[in-house]
């Protein structure tokens, strides 16, 4: 059982190599699907809990990827294991922050024909 994990390990790694921009491409759309599959509602408190973790996670490998550009990361050895998959994660969690929210609040923040509706909208919400 341990050799065959080892063995689709090292198979993957393998084409992850020979595909790099490939795999990361495909991960990133699979943590857009992902985040479509798994939240509900846009203001949910558990949502934005997840997103905040995962700008978090995503602030913190950064640091570590500038922190080894410029020579003073230290990593144990776990870290280093972990480390040949960073790539990956970051790909899935830019993929999951990107999700249709984003998208259909950025397409109606933005789109210029919708400006002349905001004073009437205004207006029924306070009642007048």
């Amino acid at each position: 059982m341990n050799q065959k994990i080892h063995l689709y390990k090292n198979r993957f790694l393998s084409f992850y190599q020979d595909h790099e921009v490939l795999v990361s491409v495909c991960i990133f759309v699979f943590g857009f699907v992902f985040d479509l599959l798994t939240l509900g509602r846009i203001d949910d408190f558990l949502n934005l809990i997840q997103q905040g973790v995962y700008l978090a996670l995503l602030g913190a490998l950064l640091l570590y990827e500038i922190k080894e550009k410029i020579g003073t990361a230290n990593f144990s050895p776990r870290m280093q294991k972990f480390w040949q998959y960073q790539n990956l994660v970051v790909h899935f969690l830019f993929g999951s922050l990107l999700s249709a929210y984003t998208i259909f609040l950025l397409y109606f923040c933005f789109r210029p024909d919708l400006v002349y509706l905001y004073p009437a909208v205004s207006r029924t919400y306070d009642g007048q």
